[in-house]
């Protein structure tokens, strides 16, 4: 068959009963047709292994596309079919069909493991099987370990350790491979359903008290789920930790830069990087300083930093999607800077090496906005969110269609916005600060967005959460207060035109013209584009400024 078969997805695997038996807790991940919207649910099975009467539970995902080609629920084989080997069209045999590809559909039931090998399922060709992938992290493996590995997909990968967890369920570094598989695949998707996973398979490697070098990266990559889940004192202590086991392991510096990176402490940032800076490869460094050096105000240093490491992860034969991510990032740093030609490529990369990337689509799509061409941007923000809804996505699709006068679009986008924030526990936690900032771009819920700054700026001290709490203060008609945390957020002269932007309209409440003239003529020198529509009201600011 052309499409290849997913492994299920499951993150713990423990005993629950004699003989074979081993349970495992899996994630049934669904569509609601309405939003597109990808929901990661607990789902309680059991995998029985051995004897002829054996048993798996098969997850079979079809490949995400556009909402025109997603099937009905009733062209796929049901679980009567399966359970009773009844024939479909879906299933290998003569005259068998190829399954039709859509946006995702899962199928979760228990069936005969015989029957479950010619279940065929679509798989997005970004997740095909390449040569060139390796495992996360680029550690060395076992070397019976790297042939099937380091040339699988990602989801071969936790086929692959989830077998071997199974086999060996005493054997911490099972779980260690099998958590970073869990979160290779979070990077790739965007679900953070996936660091879930990955937070429990890793936990239950420390329970079998492992030691060195497996128990340096079983704690570093809990620190990188932590981080993922914006938990910043969990990821500094699990950071420390990984330190303390004294391996010579230099990840856990890097997982420590970046959350001092997260949450402000630019300097303990600089300082924890420079550890690395002798010893660690350019690929590990460069992307890290790249983004130290924007906040600093090095633009061109920043961006020289970050095409210095796309090009060596390319020659470390990272996975693609790290390679991509670096590129979406060099695509950022450049659009921040105002280079659109720049940030186009840079996507346009991430897209090519890593087709169907959601976070290169939509950085792709802003700069189609800011090009004018808001027919073009509408359907690569669309296909971003069909991958897994962003907040920061559907707010900006949302901003499109308000620049276009569609307004009922909008208002469907925004509502969505609203949506994942109030998801689940981990979204809360996530986008605490793009829901705030959301709320105050388009004045709705304007308590609720200071609300959600304050508790931020507990936890973060750093340029982008001060500049949320100085736009929500600004919105809440409290100018003066905004304009000390905007100077926070001004601190380290990053030359970012949102700061810029949201400095002069502080300036302009305030009754500061000249001020709040220089912040706003700086925030278009650096993108006249910078918003769909802040750039516009910036412009008309100007323009009342000087006729005042």
């Amino acid at each position: 068959m052309a499409c290849s078969a997913p492994p299920p997805l499951g993150p713990r695997v423990s005993r629950v009963g004699g003989g074979g038996e081993v349970g495992l807790r899996m994630p049934l991940v669904g569509t609601w047709r309405g939003w597109g919207l990808v929901l990661g649910i607990g789902l309680g099975v059991a995998v029985m292994a051995g004897g002829s009467s054996a048993t798996r539970t098969v997850i079979a995902p079809v490949s995400r596309l556009e909402a025109r080609h997603d099937p009905p629920l009733d062209q796929g084989p049901t679980a009567a079919d399966l359970i009773e080997e009844r024939p479909h069209p879906w299933l290998d045999g003569p005259g068998a069909e190829e399954p039709p590809c859509g946006r995702p559909r899962i199928l979760a039931v228990t069936i005969p493991l015989d029957l479950s090998r010619r279940v065929g399922v679509c798989w997005p060709p970004a997740e095909a099987s390449d040569p060139r992938v390796r495992l996360v992290n680029n550690e060395p493996l076992n070397p019976g370990e790297e042939q099937i590995a380091w040339t699988s997909a990602t989801n071969q990968v936790i086929q692959f350790y989830q077998a071997r967890v199974a086999k060996a369920p005493k054997d911490a570094s099972e779980y260690r491979n099998l958590g970073a598989a869990y979160i290779q695949k979070a990077r790739e998707t965007g679900d953070v359903t996936y660091y879930g996973l990955a937070e429990q398979t890793l936990k239950r490697a420390l329970t079998l008290r492992p030691s060195g070098a497996v128990a340096t990266t079983v704690t570093t990559r809990l620190a990188v789920v932590a981080l993922a889940r914006h938990q910043f004192p969990e990821a500094l202590a699990y950071g420390e930790r990984a330190l303390s086991y004294g391996t010579g392991q230099l990840f856990p510096y890097a997982v420590l830069g970046d959350t001092y990176l997260e949450i402000g402490e630019y300097e303990k940032a600089a300082e924890t990087y420079a550890k690395m800076a002798n010893t660690a490869g350019v690929a590990i460094l460069s992307t890290r300083l790249a983004a130290l050096q924007f906040l600093r105000g090095h633009v061109q240093d920043g961006i020289d930093q970050a095409e210095q490491g796309v090009e060596a992860l390319l020659n470390d034969k990272a996975p693609r999607e790290n390679v991509a991510w670096a590129e979406f990032r060099l695509g950022e740093l450049a659009f921040a800077s105002g280079d659109l030609t720049k940030a186009e490529t840079a996507y346009g990369n991430a897209l090519r090496r890593y087709p169907g990337y959601h976070w290169a689509l939509g950085g792709l799509a802003t700069v189609r906005a800011a090009q004018h061409r808001y027919t073009e941007a509408i359907p690569l923000y669309q296909r971003a969110i069909a991958v897994i809804p962003l907040p920061q996505h559907a707010s900006a699709l949302g901003d499109v269609y308000t620049k276009l006068g569609q307004t009922r679009e909008a208002a469907k986008q925004y509502a969505l916005v609203e949506y994942i924030g109030a998801l689940n526990a981990i979204n809360q936690e996530i986008y605490n600060r793009d829901l705030a900032l959301f709320y105050a771009d388009h004045d709705r819920k304007l308590p609720r967005a200071l609300e959600l700054a304050e508790r931020e700026s507990v936890a973060r001290h750093d340029v982008y959460t001060y500049d949320v709490l100085a736009w929500t203060l600004y919105k809440n008609q409290n100018p003066q207060a905004a304009l000390a945390a905007m100077t926070e957020a001004l601190r380290l002269g990053t030359k970012d035109a949102r700061l810029f932007f949201h400095a002069g309209m502080i300036h302009h409440a305030l009754g500061q013209r000249d001020q709040a003239r220089e912040n706003l003529q700086h925030a278009l020198a650096i993108n006249r584009a910078f918003h769909v529509l802040q750039a516009d009201l910036a412009e008309r600011t100007l323009q009342a400024l000087a006729g005042g």
